[in-house]
């Protein structure tokens, strides 16, 4: 009995084992991944994409890239004594974008696409980060305090004034430098009552520019800064938002596994396949994932169950030819013992075990299910 149980733990613990490993596997990165691009502050926070050809595909070769509903021709550059084609993108929102790498020798013939290290896949992935800048606060006059210190246009702006003369209503006027008289974000007012002689007033997320603040104790509840209204003004100041990033919203895309043998779309859904049994897949950028990979053994599905039951087809052949053997070399001693008490029980004992061990490995997927997902609740693992 001791030895079926060891038998059972082993193969629990082989496809616990191969359960983790498809989740490590699902979060390889990706080889198709292209990171190294310039983002210029300076100049509307524009981005441009620096791709490194191989020897061959120097001048006269000619390159561009298609990203989106854009054709982007490449311009060679020389940037640490290296060739680089260089591509002017424009303002992009940060985040993941396919794009397929096209090149034209220059003798005569078209363009072709340059597949990544993924197998044969010619989509690239572009990464462009968020690097924009906070503004800045600066308090000019008086014992106010603006927060954050360093705000964009996703911040709340916080006006703090402490050790007032005394509890009051205080208007809190705003004005835009950087738009136009008649604006519509022109002007703001706030009016906000303090306590305990402090005042600690959210006005909210403002648009991108330069704000003047004026802060002021008014003579009643009514939120106007007439000048009869004004009993004096307490402090005064200015804060700038940071720029946006403007472009188009990125498609999150998925990371696919290399070498992929099967694709399906983001439902689970496999794509159909023509006489040949290779896969039609969808005109990029279609979203897509990997759901099954080729090894030197068979296909692996990356999916947690699918993974555990190809996992567990190996399993199975490997134990059912050792179980054989042990039934086999059992019933040899069995042959062979001559009447011996001791070897037939022990040959007897064997042949039960290898037997038990072979139906727990084949019910073990069953049995996996109804700890990992009925008793364990494993995220992620089920059908």
């Amino acid at each position: 009995m001791r030895k079926i149980l060891n038998i059972f733990i082993f193969f629990f613990a082989v496809i616990i084992f191969s359960f983790y490993t498809s989740k490590t596997l699902a979060q390889q990165p990706n080889p198709c991944l292209v990171d190294d691009v310039t983002i210029d502050p300076n100049n509307g926070f524009n981005t441009t994409l620096n791709l490194h050809p191989g020897p061959g595909s120097l001048p006269p070769a000619k390159h561009r890239i298609f990203l989106g509903d854009k054709t982007i021709d490449g311009v060679f550059k020389k940037r640490d004594n290296k060739d680089v084609v260089v591509f002017e993108l424009g303002r992009i929102t940060p985040g993941d974008y396919s794009f397929t790498w096209q090149i034209n020798f220059g003798s005569g013939g078209g363009y072709s696409a340059l597949g990544c290290s993924s197998g044969n896949n010619p989509n690239h992935i572009l990464r462009v980060p968020d690097v924009r800048q906070g503004g800045t606060t600066k308090a000019i006059g008086g014992n106010i305090e603006i927060t954050p210190s360093n705000p964009t246009n996703t911040d709340n702006i916080h006006i703090i004034a402490k050790n007032l003369t005394k509890d009051s209503t205080y208007a809190i006027s705003l004005t835009n430098q950087n738009a136009s008289l008649y604006a519509e974000d022109k002007y703001k007012l706030s009016c906000v009552k303090s306590a305990n002689k402090q005042l600690d007033a959210d006005i909210g997320i403002f648009t991108d520019g330069t704000w003047d603040v004026y802060v002021s104790q008014l003579n009643s509840d009514a939120c106007n800064t007439s000048k009869s209204n004004i009993a004096t003004n307490i402090g005064n100041g200015e804060f700038t938002i940071s720029a946006p990033i403007i472009g188009p919203t990125p498609t999150p895309l998925p990371v696919p596994l290399p070498p992929c043998a099967r694709w399906a779309d983001l439902n689970g859904k496999p794509f159909p396949t023509d006489a040949t049994n290779k896969q039609i897949l969808p005109p990029e950028p279609t979203p897509k994932k990997c759901i099954a990979v080729n090894t030197a053994l068979l296909e692996i599905s990356t999916e947690p169950f699918g993974f555990v039951k190809s996992i567990m087809g190996i399993v199975l052949g490997v134990a059912g030819g050792i179980a054989v053997i042990l039934i086999i070399a059992a019933g040899f001693s069995l042959m062979t013992s001559q009447g011996n008490h001791e070897v037939i029980q022990d040959a007897r004992a064997r042949i039960i075990a290898a037997i038990a061990g072979l139906l727990f490995i084949i019910f073990s997927v069953a049995i996996l299910e109804i700890i990992g997902v009925d008793i364990l609740h494993i995220p992620g693992f089920g059908k």
